[in-house]
C-alpha cells in the first residue's frame, strides 16, 4: 500500500496557475455616412442605399435613409466601393465608379438620387375647375405594381418622392375611373396638372308618353354610382350638372314628393356636353265598369292627384272597358261620372 501511494505522488505533477492577461484588438472598419437629397436638394426618407465591392456581387451591406436622409453603414472594412441607391424598389442612383474609399477614418459624403416630391393637381375635362368636390385617389402603376398611391379632397394629389420613371397614372372616385393614362416623372413634371374625366352634362326628361308630363317636367331625380351621388331639380324637364365622373353604368332615379316614379339602370355619362335622355315610361290604369247588377256600363272617369287636381278622363266604352293613357305610378283617385252625375 505505501509503494502505491508513493509511486502515485511519484506520477501528479504538482499543478500552478497563470495570471490571464486582456488584449484590446482594434479592428480596421468604419463607418461611412451618406447624406441622400433628391433632384430639388430635399433630403430623402426610405431610401434603401448599398455599398458594393463589385457592380455584379451581393451589396457588402445595405441601409435605410431616415427624414433627414441620412444612411448609416457601419462596421465597414478597409476599400473602395461602389454606390447603389432604390426608392420604392426602382433604381435612382449608381456611382460610375468606386466612389467611397475607406482607408483610416470615417466616410462622408452626398449623393443625389434621380427622385422628387410628384404633386399633380386635377381639373375637370375642359381645364376649367380644379376638383374638389370629390374625395381622389391616385395611382402611379409601373409593370403591373402599384408604386406609389395619394388621396386628397383639395384637388391636388401628392405623391411625396416619387422615382424619376415611366408609369401609367390612374385616378379613381370610389371606384370609377376618372383617368388613365402614361405619365413619365421627371423634372419638368413633378409639378404639373391633368384633365380628368368629368363632364359637364344636361339631364333631359322625355315623358311625351305621359297623359300627365307636365308633371314630369318639375320632378327631383339623383345620378348615383359607386360612392358617388348627385341631386337635381328639373326646370321644365332639363337639369344641368357639371363636372360628373365619367361612368356607364348610373342609375338615375326620379321622385315626385320624395316617392320614386321611375328609376333607370346603366346610363352612360361619357362625354363633355352630353345630353342625357331620361325616357319616362309610365303605367296604364286599366278600368271595368258595372251598375249594381253587375252589368257593364259605359261612364266618364276622372284620375285625379291628391294635391294637383285632374290629371286626365277618358270614357268607358258599352262594354264598361277603358284605359287612362300612361301615368307615372302615384296613388290617384278615381271618379265616375254618369250623365254628370258622380255615381263612385
Amino acid at each position: 500500500y505505501n509503494s502505491l501511494e508513493k509511486s502515485k505522488e511519484n506520477i501528479i505533477p504538482s499543478l500552478g496557475y497563470q495570471e490571464v492577461k486582456e488584449e484590446n484588438i482594434t479592428l480596421p472598419l468604419y463607418r461611412v455616412t451618406l447624406k441622400i437629397l433628391d433632384k430639388k436638394s430635399s433630403p430623402v426618407k426610405g431610401v434603401k442605399a448599398q455599398l458594393l465591392k463589385e457592380l455584379d456581387e451581393e451589396p457588402l451591406a445595405t441601409v435605410t435613409s431616415d427624414e433627414d436622409g441620412k444612411a448609416v453603414f457601419k462596421l465597414i472594412p478597409k476599400g473602395s466601393y461602389y454606390v447603389a441607391a432604390y426608392l420604392k424598389g426602382i433604381k435612382v442612383y449608381q456611382s460610375e465608379d468606386k466612389e467611397i474609399s475607406v482607408t483610416a477614418n470615417d466616410v462622408s459624403k452626398t449623393i443625389v438620387i434621380s427622385a422628387a416630391k410628384l404633386n399633380i393637381t386635377v381639373y375637370d375635362y375642359d381645364g376649367e375647375e380644379k376638383i374638389t368636390k370629390y374625395k381622389l385617389i391616385g395611382k402611379l402603376i409601373r409593370e403591373g405594381e402599384v408604386v406609389g398611391e395619394a388621396e386628397t379632397s383639395d384637388g391636388i394629389l401628392r405623391f411625396g418622392h416619387t422615382p424619376f420613371a415611366d408609369y401609367t397614372l390612374k385616378i379613381f372616385v370610389g371606384d370609377l375611373e376618372v383617368y388613365s393614362s402614361p405619365y413619365e416623372v421627371n423634372l419638368d413634371t413633378i409639378e404639373k396638372s391633368i384633365k380628368a374625366w368629368f363632364y359637364d352634362v344636361t339631364i333631359k326628361v322625355n315623358a311625351s308618353a305621359l297623359v300627365n308630363s307636365t308633371l314630369a317636367l318639375s320632378l327631383k331625380g339623383s345620378l348615383e354610382a359607386s360612392q358617388v351621388k348627385l341631386d337635381f331639380q328639373l326646370e321644365n324637364g332639363e337639369a344641368r350638372l357639371v363636372d360628373v365622373p365619367r361612368s356607364e353604368t348610373y342609375t338615375a332615379t326620379l321622385l315626385y314628393n320624395d316617392r320614386i316614379v321611375e328609376k333607370l339602370e346603366n346610363v352612360k355619362i361619357i362625354s363633355e356636353g352630353q345630353v342625357v335622355n331620361l325616357n319616362l315610361t309610365g303605367y296604364e290604369i286599366t278600368v271595368s265598369t258595372k251598375n249594381l247588377d253587375g252589368e257593364p256600363v259605359a261612364a266618364n272617369l276622372s284620375i285625379i292627384l291628391p294635391g294637383e287636381g285632374r290629371i286626365t278622363s277618358f270614357t268607358t266604352n258599352e262594354k264598361g272597358k277603358g284605359s287612362s293613357g300612361r301615368l307615372l305610378p302615384l296613388s290617384y283617385l278615381v271618379k265616375a261620372y254618369i250623365g254628370g252625375i258622380c255615381v263612385g
